[in-house]
């Protein structure tokens, strides 16, 4: 499994997939979430692909659509007992970036990270 392979790309398609598909059911996002363990996260092939997911995570924790989104993403960041590392990869994500001063620049952002794929289908 490559951070290009098409089961990792589906499997963060539908950590972004937010509506339920009926009344009742669960959201495919809420089932994925419900995947990631402990054992799940570290069983995964390489480190690329690890820090591909985490930063799907880390994404989605900052446009969560609703607060329990937010809580059960927080609940998956905990449970998986995250390395020094990989949280200093994304944060420096975050240093390198200009931040935005202007409410356009902020919708940019906001689009931008629509677009890579960690929001609604």
């Amino acid at each position: 499994l490559q951070p290009s392979h098409q089961a990792l790309q589906l499997f963060q398609k539908a950590m972004g997939i937010w509506g339920k598909p009926c009344e009742g059911w669960e959201s495919p996002q809420t089932m994925a979430l419900k995947q990631i363990t402990k054992e799940f996260f570290y069983s995964l092939p390489s480190p690329a692909v690890r820090q591909t997911l985490l930063s799907t995570l880390f994404d989605l924790q900052v446009i969560a659509p609703n607060p329990c989104v937010a809580k059960e993403i927080s609940h998956v960041l905990k449970v998986i007992s995250l390395q020094a590392e990989e949280v200093a990869v994304e944060l420096k994500k975050f240093t390198q970036s200009a931040p935005s001063t202007s409410v356009r620049g902020a919708k940019k952002l906001r689009s931008k990270l629509t677009m890579s794929g960690c929001a609604a289908v």
